[in-house]
């Protein structure tokens, strides 16, 4: 599945990785949370969550819609990037490390698959 492969890209590249299906276990002790949203207003809800939850986190957002509008509401929820469904897991670990100062291999990253596809 998708967040296995996830965690194979990232742990090969050094980065820390856990995962949940629960947006409420997102916690300040993340550097990153890559969220597969699902689609419509749950997403949105996702978003905001995270945002509270894990507020110096950098949130890459996962969805199956990708308009301007779009991904200037997920910016406006706290999404640092936003990338359309189906994106690989390299360029979702890509999103993240673009978004994080350079800090070694030591990231944590928290995967958070609240998507029931």
């Amino acid at each position: 599945d998708w967040n296995t492969a996830f965690e194979a890209e990232a742990r090969s590249r050094g980065v820390r990785v856990w995962r949940t299906d629960e947006p409420a276990a997102a916690s300040e002790r993340a550097s990153a949370v890559v969220a597969n949203l699902p689609d419509g207003e749950d997403g949105t809800q996702v978003l905001q969550g995270l945002a509270l939850r894990a507020p110096g986190a950098a949130l890459v957002a996962v969805a199956g819609r990708d308009s301007l509008l779009d991904r200037v509401r997920a910016m406006e929820l706290g999404a640092r990037t936003l990338l359309p469904r189906p994106a690989t897991p390299a360029a979702a670990l890509d999103a993240v490390l673009r978004t994080l100062p350079r800090r070694g291999p030591a990231v944590p990253v928290l995967a958070v698959d609240d998507d029931p596809q």
